[in-house]
């Protein structure tokens, strides 16, 4: 039952994260850039149907590779600057829509490091 109360406690925890006001978007992004999953930045938001926008994120190995997908297909790979953190160009689909992007890499210590955003793309 403990256990059961704990993970139950780190879901709610979770959720509530995830649901905290925005921070305002910059590059580097203002997260926290240490574990697994982190919240990228996307600038502009939302983007415009085939328009070009950043997605960047922060936590990586120096120098490392980190491999990008856009809705679930791998759209490429970019590589982290000598500060861990990584900057993509990218287009937006030619439909209106959400994006949902995905950047995989390693973290400083080997781990995998992934970093999320979902972003509204309108018509232009």
């Amino acid at each position: 039952m403990g256990a059961a109360l704990l993970a139950a406690g780190c879901l709610l925890a979770l959720g509530v994260t995830s649901a905290s006001p925005a921070v305002a978007q910059s590059y580097p992004p203002p997260f926290r850039c240490t574990g697994f999953l982190d919240r990228g930045t996307v600038t502009p938001s939302p983007v415009v149907t085939n328009a070009s926008f950043t997605f960047s994120g922060c936590g990586y190995t120096p120098g490392s590779t980190v491999q990008l997908y856009s809705n679930f297909q791998y759209y490429g790979s970019t590589t982290a600057d000598g500060s861990g953190l990584f900057q993509a160009t990218l287009t937006a689909p030619p439909t209106r829509g959400v994006l949902r992007l995905t950047a995989v890499g390693q973290a400083p210590g080997g781990q995998l490091r992934v970093t999320v955003a979902i972003v509204r793309v309108r018509a232009g």
